[in-house]
């Protein structure tokens, strides 16, 4: 299950796909227009704000927030992460990894120049 929470710059961001389910806010209600609602694509490609639906989030972290909750469920965002998990989840796990994995073997590669250089160091002595 993925939930939204508002990360450190204040931003909508969503949870990993989280297996220990924290407690959590729900908004289950949409008010507006379908295409005044935000959904799982207005989230995952980038910071546009310019939808209606964006104060009711806003509300609901807020309201959330001072029941105590860092994280919260909206119905219809939700709903789309439901439908799209597929690909859009797929694609966000990989791009982790590959990121990870770079990271990784950045790392051995350092480690591995380190040990190099102590060796060689160790053979001009």
């Amino acid at each position: 299950m993925r939930l939204l929470q508002v990360d450190e710059n204040g931003e909508f961001s969503l949870t990993d796909d989280l297996i220990n389910i924290p407690p959590y806010a729900i908004l289950s209600h949409t008010w507006g227009e379908d295409h005044e609602e935000v959904n799982f694509k207005d989230l995952t490609i980038g910071p546009r704000k310019t939808k209606s639906g964006y104060r009711k989030l806003r509300f609901c972290a807020q309201q959330a927030a001072r029941d105590g909750l860092q994280h919260f469920w909206k119905l219809t965002t939700n709903f789309d992460i439901v439908k799209s998990s597929g690909d859009s989840i797929r694609k966000d796990r990989d791009e982790r990894k590959q990121k990870r994995e770079k990271r990784e073997k950045e790392e051995q590669e350092a480690k591995e120049k380190e040990e190099k250089e102590a060796r060689e160091k160790g053979k001009e002595k």
